[in-house]
């Protein structure tokens, strides 16, 4: 925030000040993040993998060509601790 809030306005911010105005005027905390637990490999990822597969197989044999854009991994790539988030 502070940074976008520099860039767009040319204002220097220090970090007291950034805090204050999340904590009073946007009820916001500045907390720690839950880590939430990798999935692929829970019994119903593991089904729908092999339904994909039974679907892609034959296509594949048939010549097909498949594209296949992964978009899963992008969450994984906030390596932040903390966060602001509303209160609550």
């Amino acid at each position: 925030m502070k940074s976008i809030a520099q860039q767009n306005n040319n204002l220097k911010l220090g970090d007291q000040l950034v805090y204050r105005v999340m904590k009073q005027q946007f009820s916001m905390s500045y907390r720690k993040m839950k880590q939430i637990p990798t999935q692929a490999n829970l019994p119903r990822a593991t089904v729908l993998r092999q339904k994909y597969a039974l679907v892609l197989l034959p296509l594949l044999a048939s010549g097909k060509r498949i594209i296949n854009i992964d978009e899963s991994w992008l969450p994984h790539l906030d390596f932040r601790n903390h966060k602001w988030a509303p209160k609550g």
